[in-house]
């Protein structure tokens, strides 16, 4: 299991940001996803001897938002992003799209909580396809009877 306090994250409409360059249209990361990042990065290092062990394959997830900041940043379902990529970042969880299930609601913390627990009752199973030069793989859930 898995249980980490972050900085309340921010909504995945505005990780990233968009202009033009040399008259491409480019994407970029949104300077204050950044700085969010970093703030979690210390807030991590903080708690790292206590976090949790890291999960491999499937899990599910909860996160918990400051209660005080609702209703004003509402959309809370859009501040999982942030979070679930911040586990993955610091290794916590091999890969978001592993995710069997979430859920999140609004309560009392300070920022945010996310906790992650493995799913027992599946497994990852890992295909390769290709040729090995060119070797790509493709996880599928299976759940276990």
């Amino acid at each position: 299991m898995v249980v980490l306090d972050l900085p309340f994250p921010p909504s995945a409409n505005r990780l990233t940001r968009h202009g033009v360059r040399n008259g491409k249209r480019v994407s970029y990361t949104n300077p204050d996803y950044s700085s969010w990042q970093e703030e979690a990065e210390w807030m991590f290092k903080a708690q790292k001897k206590h976090a949790g062990t890291p999960i491999k394959g499937a899990f599910t997830y909860h996160l918990v938002l400051d209660e005080t900041r609702w209703p004003k940043a509402s959309d809370g379902d859009n501040r999982c992003k942030a979070a679930l990529d911040f586990l993955q970042d610091t290794k916590l969880i091999e890969n978001d799209k592993y995710a069997a299930g979430g859920s999140w609601a609004w309560g009392p913390v300070k920022g945010a909580r996310i906790t992650a627990h493995p799913v027992e009752h599946a497994r990852i199973k890992v295909k390769s396809t290709g040729t090995s030069s060119g070797q790509k793989s493709k996880a599928t859930l299976l759940a276990a009877g």
